[in-house]
Order: structure tokens, then C-alpha cells, then sequence
């Protein structure tokens, strides 16, 4: 049997077609409602003063930027029982006397008793009801504590006093550049801009033998090298943990981070 071959004209294989780029991404309706508040402001700001023992559904997005959380107890049948959970921010994990008797004095005036302390170096204060949250938040103010930016679509790190930097000029440049127009330097908010985040994004810092802060679970885990003497050295780089996932949306999942390198 034989085969003839026709000798075929040669074509350019097909091209991928670029996205059209003129037409603005969809907004998330969490996306607007921070697009509108005025920087984290309106309506939480009005709906803290309502007679309602909760708030609506924009302020409930909005005050996690203030370290809080509006909750119901799921196992009452009826009316939805409303409660809010206060955390706190505490730079490298640091945290004087007088904050720790005042968080535990607060737990049992204000909140359901126990207080609980998390991988990320914080105190969580659960059961605190609306009518108190303006008390119980100046309280933790007044003992050089703060609440702000630890439940928001922000960058949850954790801060202290600089060691060392891996940065170098061309990290700088790289900062400043906005030829992508990702920063907005005539905002209040140069950084984050009028919508912050799409979702919070968590970066822990250990050394070698101690996972205390979970360092697989973040975005970007920075494990610090030290030599014999015990100066740091170099990083090992772990990125894309996250324990987060959306109900019955099977492209969200929990992912444990995978190594990047050393930096």
C-alpha cells in the first residue's frame, strides 16, 4: 500500500487573542461598597448609632478594617442573637502588662470570658456587644493597643524593629513605578487606594524549628537563615498558603505554600 503526501502550503500557527482591555474588570459588590464609604467611613459610621443590636450589610464590610467582625449564635432558633468579635494588632507579637489586664478585664465585662490568642499574634475578644464596642475600643486605645487593620482586606503582617533588608536600587525603582498606574499619589490612601484589597493577604516571618505562626498558611512565609552566631543571613521563601475557601465554588480551596527560594 502506498501513500501519496501533497506537499501543503506552510501556515503560521493560529495566535492567542488578547483580552480587550478597554472594558473595566466587573466590581465586586464588596469593591463598591469600599469605592463609597469615604475611606472606611460611611454608612458604618451611621449605623453604629441605630437602636438595631447589628448593621447592615456595607458596614459589616466596612468595620473589619477597624478589627472587628459582626457574628450571630447559629445554634439560637428565631430572631439572630448579634454579637461582634474585636482583634487586635500587635506589632511583632509585642504586648506590655497593662494591655494583657486590660484585654482580660474586658473579656469578662464586655465579652463571653475567655479571651484567645492566635497564630498571628493577636488577642481575638468574642461577645461584645454593639452598645460597647465604642468602650471597649477606646479601652484597648488607652493601653497602647490597637484594633485597626487586623480583620480588613490588608496586608496582615506582623512589624518591629528592623533588623536587616534585603532591598536593593532596583527593588526601590521597582516600588515607585507606576507606569501600571497601581499606586495613587494624590489619595489619602496612596497605597491602597479608594477599594484597598480584594481580600486580606498574610505574610509571617520564624526561623528554623518554630512554626508557631503557622508559616504554610500565608501568602508569603519568610523563614530567617542565621549563621553559627546567630545573625541572620538569608530568607527561605514560601508563597501561596491560605487556609480561605468559598462555599460550593470549587476553584477556591485551602493551599498549603510551596517553597520559592532563598532569597
Amino acid at each position: 500500500m502506498f501513500f501519496i503526501l501533497s506537499r501543503l502550503p506552510l501556515r503560521d500557527p493560529p495566535q492567542p487573542v488578547k483580552p480587550d482591555t478597554s472594558v473595566e474588570p466587573k466590581r465586586s459588590k464588596v469593591e463598591i461598597f469600599k469605592e463609597h464609604s469615604n475611606f472606611i467611613r460611611y454608612p458604618l459610621n451611621e449605623e453604629l448609632l441605630t437602636e438595631a443590636s447589628n448593621i447592615n450589610e456595607a458596614a459589616t464590610e466596612l468595620i473589619k478594617f477597624h478589627g472587628s467582625y459582626q457574628q450571630y449564635n447559629r445554634d439560637e432558633r428565631g430572631p439572630k442573637s448579634y454579637s461582634f468579635m474585636l482583634r487586635t494588632k500587635n506589632p511583632c507579637g509585642k504586648v506590655s502588662n497593662k494591655l494583657y489586664l486590660v484585654m482580660d478585664d474586658l473579656a469578662d465585662q464586655f465579652g463571653i470570658g475567655p479571651l484567645r490568642l492566635t497564630t498571628r499574634q493577636t488577642f481575638q475578644l468574642h461577645g461584645v456587644l454593639k452598645k460597647d464596642l465604642k468602650t471597649v475600643m477606646s479601652s484597648i486605645n488607652r493601653s497602647m493597643g490597637s484594633t485597626l487593620g487586623a480583620c480588613g482586606d490588608l496586608n496582615r503582617n506582623v512589624d518591629g524593629e528592623k533588623i536587616m533588608s534585603a532591598e536593593t536600587p532596583e527593588v526601590v525603582k521597582a516600588r515607585y513605578d507606576n507606569s501600571h498606574g497601581t499606586n495613587f499619589p494624590d489619595s489619602p490612601e496612596p497605597i491602597y487606594g479608594t477599594q484597598f484589597l480584594p481580600r486580606k493577604f498574610k505574610i509571617a516571618v520564624t526561623v528554623p524549628t518554630d512554626n508557631s505562626v503557622d508559616i504554610f498558611t500565608n501568602d508569603i512565609g519568610v523563614v530567617v537563615v542565621s549563621n553559627a552566631d546567630g545573625e541572620p543571613q538569608d530568607f527561605n521563601i514560601y508563597v501561596g498558603g491560605g487556609m480561605g475557601r468559598t462555599h460550593r465554588l470549587e476553584s477556591t480551596f485551602p493551599c498549603l505554600a510551596e517553597p520559592l527560594g532563598m532569597q
